[in-house]
């Protein structure tokens, strides 16, 4: 089954596998997908849906796709693209949202959450930096851990569980 063309220009059209809406062609970090026709999560490099229960592709949202946001990091005047959003819900029936921007010209990743009215923003650290601070290497240290340090700051744990997507939508790097 085929899921790309060619257009006239030579650019790299993508179908969706579950509906053939056409799309413009992805970035090349792209791990998944969701389509804006019928809420299907795609892997991009299989080009394979995922999962269609989850996902609603008119989810309500003030933030929209594609658009450039400034955030105070990596400094006040960074521009970034918002590239996904993606809604969860955890066991006890909490829900929050999480936004992917990317900074076109580094490639930097953000993730910025929202609970409750609370932002956090959120980048990955190198692992050198890491492995010199008491944060776990590993996902798999977590359940044992109730504190944490950063740069001489204790972090409590107050949650612990599994999530689940409620809706999403754009790429995922």
């Amino acid at each position: 089954e085929e899921t790309a063309q060619e257009d006239q220009t030579g650019a790299e059209t993508t179908r969706c596998p579950s509906c053939e809406r056409e799309r413009p062609p992805l970035h090349p970090k792209t791990v998944s997908w969701v389509c804006e026709g019928c809420g299907a999560l795609i892997d991009a490099e299989r080009s394979e849906v995922t999962s269609r229960d989850a996902l609603a592709p008119n989810e309500v949202s003030p933030f929209v796709i594609g658009a450039m946001y400034h955030l105070s990091s990596p400094s006040a005047h960074s521009e970034l693209l918002l590239s996904a959003e993606v809604c969860l819900k955890n066991q006890e029936g909490a829900e929050w949202v999480e936004l992917f921007f990317v900074q076109p010209s580094s490639g930097e990743e953000r993730w910025l959450v929202i609970d409750d009215g609370e932002h956090y923003l959120c980048n990955e650290h190198p692992r050198e930096q890491v492995k010199d601070s008491s944060l776990p290497l590993h996902d798999t240290e977590l359940p044992e851990l109730t504190k944490t340090q950063w740069r001489g700051v204790t972090f409590k744990r107050d949650e612990l569980g599994v999530a689940e997507v409620v809706s999403a939508r754009g790429e995922l790097f």
